[in-house]
Order: structure tokens, then sequence, then C-alpha cells
């Protein structure tokens, strides 16, 4: 009898136990990488070029001359700190053809120095402007066939 009351008060005062899962913190470590600090920076770009405005006076413009055409763009910079960058760039187009310069060849060419600002260095999305001073040339048009004479 003794037991059989022991067992009944311990089933009565017992606080109940439920099951529960562990819960185990997962770490999801993100890479740091960070920012490029007195090193070379070698760009690489490519887009879409096109000229306008007047070549000269008493002259067809550039978008009677030209369509629009393919640029490719390489820069070298120095990296002073995770901020500043600043560098040389050079960059080559060549522009379509309309129907007054059938068969001709037209080119551009840029090159000048360079200066950007990081402003998130840190971050995956760093925007950085550019400030550029340049120099940059339009040749004439060039024709493919001989013996045409350019008006």
């Amino acid at each position: 009898m003794k037991r059989s009351f022991i067992v009944i008060a311990a089933a009565l005062l017992g606080s109940p136990v439920f099951a529960q899962e562990v819960q185990q913190e997962v770490q999801t470590s993100r890479s740091y990488t960070r920012a490029a600090n007195q090193a070379l920076e070698i760009t690489l770009g490519a887009g879409y070029a096109q000229g306008f405005g007047d070549i000269g006076a008493g002259q067809r413009s550039l978008t009677d001359e030209t369509s629009a055409g393919g640029e490719i763009t390489l820069g070298v910079g120095y990296r002073v700190n995770p901020n500043f960058m600043v560098g040389l760039y050079g960059s080559g187009a060549k522009y379509g053809t309309r129907a007054l310069t059938s068969g001709a060849d037209i080119w551009t060419a840029s090159a000048g120095a360079q200066a950007n600002y990081h402003f998130l260095p840190d971050n995956d999305w760093d925007p950085a402007p550019v400030g550029a001073v340049n120099g940059s040339a339009l040749p004439a048009p060039t024709s493919a066939t001989a013996g045409t004479s350019r008006a």
C-alpha cells in the first residue's frame, strides 16, 4: 500500500515531460573579402557607342555619317587606398555606316587619365563614379573603294 501511494503521489505531483528537438544554431558565414589597397587594378569594358554633333561648318553631322557601333575600353590603375583609384584608360569604337558613307570604315579612339572614388569598397555593390580627362579623335571616313572621292 505504501508503495502504491508513492507511485500515485509521484504521478500527481510530477510535472509532464514533453519531447523537444534540440535547436542547433547553423552559422551561414559569408566570406569576407577586404577591398583592394595599394594594388594594381585592371578594368575591361564593352558597350554601345554613338556619335552625334557637327563635324564642322558646311559639313554633314555625325548622325548623317554614322550609326551606332560597339566600343571596347581597357584601363589600368593603382588603388591608393580602399576608396581611391587613379589610372589611365584607352578605348576604341567602330561605328556603323549610313548611305552617305557606304563602304567606309569609321573608327574612333580615346585615351586619358581617370580617378575613381569607391563609396562602399567592402560591399558587394560598390558604386564608383569616374572622373576622367581625355583626348579623342574621330577620323574622316576612309573609302574602301579606290578612286572614290569624299564629298
